[in-house]
C-alpha cells in the first residue's frame, strides 16, 4: 500500500472513529493534526508513537510544540502519532475508559487497523502506561517505552538507532 492510499485508509477510519464515539456516543474525539510539518495522525512512516489519551487542552501547547520539534529534528515528521483511548478525557474517565470493557475493546480494535493500515516497524510508547498496555494487548508487536521527561534527550539516540536497526 502506498503513502497515498494509507492517508485515504487512515482519513477513512477517522470518520469511523468519530461516527462511533462522538455521533452515536457524544464523547469528544481528538486526533494529532497536521502542524509545523508534523503529519499528526495522518502520518504514514512505519513507525508509531502511541500516547494514552487526548487532553482537553488547546493545541499546541508548548509540550505538543516540543513533541512536534523533536519529531522533526531527528526526522519522523511522518511518524503517525495517536492515542490508545481516542477518547479525550481527564484522569478519572480514563481510568473509567479503561474498566469499560465494551468502550475499551472498541478503542483497541481502532488501534489494531490503524497498525494495519501503516504497518509499522516499531512502536514507541509514549509513558509507561501506554506501554503497559500495548504489550499487555499486542505483545506481538515490537514495542519501545518512552517516557515524556527522557523523550528525546539530546544524548539518547535509542529511538533512532532501534528504528535503524529494523
Amino acid at each position: 500500500m502506498d503513502l497515498i492510499d494509507k492517508r485515504k485508509k487512515l482519513e477513512e477510519l477517522r470518520k469511523e472513529i468519530i461516527e462511533e464515539f462522538l455521533i452515536k456516543g457524544w464523547m469528544d474525539v481528538w486526533f494529532y493534526p497536521r502542524h509545523d510539518g508534523v503529519m499528526g495522525y495522518l502520518g504514514t512512516q512505519d513507525m508509531v508513537f502511541v500516547g494514552l489519551n487526548p487532553s482537553y487542552s488547546c493545541f499546541p501547547t508548548q509540550h505538543d510544540e516540543f513533541f512536534y520539534n523533536e519529531l522533526k529534528k531527528i526526522g519522523f515528521q511522518n511518524a503517525h502519532l495517536t492515542d490508545i483511548i481516542k477518547i479525550r478525557s481527564r484522569c478519572k474517565e480514563v481510568k473509567k475508559y479503561l474498566r469499560d470493557h465494551a468502550i475499551f475493546r472498541k478503542n483497541l480494535e481502532f488501534l489494531l487497523r490503524e497498525f494495519n493500515i501503516i504497518q509499522p516497524k516499531i512502536i514507541v510508547a509514549v509513558g509507561s502506561k501506554s506501554g503497559n498496555l500495548l504489550k499487555k494487548n499486542f505483545p506481538e508487536k515490537r514495542t519501545k517505552n518512552i517516557f515524556h521527561s527522557t523523550l528525546f534527550h539530546k544524548k539518547d539516540t535509542q529511538l533512532r538507532k532501534a528504528h535503524t536497526r529494523i
